[in-house]
């Protein structure tokens, strides 16, 4: 009767009265199976078990360390509101092919880290930039290559959106002459598509105290304006003003990183206020397209 390795047969430790087992020598392992065709044949599911503790993670390049008896899933948790990122993730000890899911279960995004320069067991993310886990139940699942001496990314969840919209919040009263940021109207996107449209909408006092005082709102894509985005303010008392649907299909880099902000700025005397926390003062920025990855 020929001898089996011991450690092959350990490592598919499974309940012997329910599973069917075929060796071929040191080399192929059937189960529910009498013929397999690989090393490994499973004919019916599999199961990775999670870890019973999670994962408390904080702060930023953290290392994550997965003992010598690891799981294939685990939850992340935190206990604080900074930031959080990943850097490396210690791997078994000898390990090659080791596989591990994590899964973000804080209210936070998660950066892992592409390539983090002090990380003992770096990670390699796609297109050789930083990967975010946006949101809670957003996840990543990754393999350590014995080779690299790294991981490299199997697959990640892309927390798409069609819409997405930010409200400013802070009170403002504004004169300048110069293109300024409007606090709180910034949105980074990485579109997943080439349609890519977007809304602004103001609402506050403008109090110009001649008739030669206007004001103009535009938008930006990554630094630069966007040629008839720009519209104007030349009415004393309350505004209204808004730019609806506005298509920015020229301006979309699909998988880039877009950064849309609005900007604003005032001539001649008087100012422009807008304070929500007045109750019915507004400014918004709105995004809309048929998936897009969400930054911010």
């Amino acid at each position: 009767m020929r001898k089996f390795n011991v450690q092959t047969l350990i490592s598919f430790a499974f309940i012997y009265s329910t599973l069917s087992f075929t060796f071929m020598g040191y080399s192929q392992v059937g189960i529910n199976t009498a013929s397999p065709t690989t090393t490994l044949d499973v004919n019916g599911g599999i199961s990775l078990r999670e870890s019973p503790v999670p994962l408390v993670v904080s702060g930023v390049n953290n290392n994550i360390d997965l003992s010598t008896a690891p799981y294939s899933v685990y939850r992340i948790v935190t206990n604080s509101q900074i930031p959080i990122s990943i850097g490396s993730i210690t791997p078994v000890p000898g390990a090659d092919g080791q596989v591990v899911r994590l899964i973000n279960t804080t209210n936070q995004d998660i950066t892992i880290k592409h390539n983090y320069i002090l990380g003992s067991s770096k990670i390699l993310c796609p297109s050789e930039t930083d990967l975010k886990l946006v949101g809670e139940n957003s996840s990543v699942t990754l393999q350590f290559s014995k080779t690299l001496s790294k991981w490299t990314v199997l697959s990640y969840s892309k927390s798409t959106k069609k819409n997405h919209t930010i409200f400013g919040t802070e009170n403002i009263t504004f004169h300048n002459p110069q293109w300024s940021d409007i606090p709180g109207l910034e949105i980074k996107i990485r579109p997943l598509t080439s349609k890519v449209y977007v809304t602004y909408n103001l609402f506050g006092e403008l109090s110009p105290n001649n008739q030669q005082a206007f004001g103009q709102i535009r938008l930006t894509v990554n630094g630069g304006p966007i040629a008839n985005s720009e519209m104007k303010l030349n009415d004393s008392g309350y505004y209204q003003i808004a730019l609806p649907m506005f298509p920015l299909d020229k301006k979309v880099d699909i998988n880039g990183l877009m950064t849309i902000k609005v900007q604003w700025r005032f001539h001649g005397g008087g100012n422009i206020v807008n304070n929500p926390g007045n109750g019915y003062h507004h400014r918004y920025l709105s995004i809309y397209t048929d998936d897009v990855l969400i930054v911010n």
